[in-house]
């Protein structure tokens, strides 16, 4: 077996990624939601917002990853530098070529999968909680993986479908907010990469709190914008 169809099987080898600590918006129940709950009075300032963000990822986290043993933490030793790595390289593969299934949501979707992985190990050292960049990285492969249950779930409701690829005719096609969640994720790990891995020389699309970029607050609008039930 080649070496990129042992790292697909990994990635979807693991179980499915349950996004249900949280909920994300589709436009006809943000519009029910509009139509039948009053409008709230209270004013969320950026702090709030950084309190709430940092409480769903640590639910999340707690809830749907099963925890390391103390001998995988210790094997694993992975850094903040070499997960954006990781990643990179991760990105750079085409996994859909891989199973012969012609669908970049999917190869989205797996990408996603495998990333999110990865960051479960960073939670040992709190990482996620305390690095915001970590935090929408988190939420944003969550995202992408909740769109492709979404597109799948005329086969089955309950996710089990998002990976059968002999369905992939019928898989609806992709949520413009799952693409859009695809490119944030693309443009914060280059970001992060420049910044950790290239002494800041490069191309950057301001997109990370580790250089102050001037998008950050578009990326966090779209993530409040499509997340609901946050407690």
């Amino acid at each position: 077996m080649s070496k990129k169809n042992i790292a697909l099987a990994s990635i979807m080898g693991i179980g499915l990624l349950g996004a249900a600590v949280f909920s994300f918006n589709q436009p006809t129940q943000q519009a029910e939601a509009k139509e039948s709950q009053p409008q709230s009075t209270k004013i969320y300032t950026q702090q709030d917002k950084g309190a709430i963000r940092s409480k769903v990822v640590a639910d999340y986290v707690s809830k749907n990853h099963e925890v390391p043993s103390q001998e995988q933490l210790d094997n694993m030793k992975i850094t903040p530098n070499q997960f954006v790595k990781n990643s990179l390289e991760t990105y750079s593969n085409n996994f859909t070529q891989s199973v012969g299934v012609n669908d970049e949501a999917f190869n989205m979707y797996l990408h996603a999968k495998a990333i999110s992985s990865d960051l479960q190990f960073l939670n040992k050292e709190n990482i996620i909680s305390e690095n915001a960049d970590m935090q929408n990285l988190f939420l944003l492969t969550s995202m992408v993986q909740h769109f492709q249950y979404v597109r799948t779930s005329s086969i089955d409701p309950n996710g089990g479908a998002a990976e059968k690829t002999q369905y992939a005719d019928q898989w609806e096609q992709p949520s413009k907010a799952m693409i859009q969640a695809d490119k944030y994720i693309k443009e914060i790990l280059n970001d992060l990469n420049i910044a950790e891995n290239k002494d800041g020389r490069g191309k950057t699309y301001g997109v990370t709190h580790k250089l102050d970029g001037d998008k950050v607050n578009e990326v966090e609008a779209f993530l409040d914008g499509n997340r609901i039930n946050e407690e």
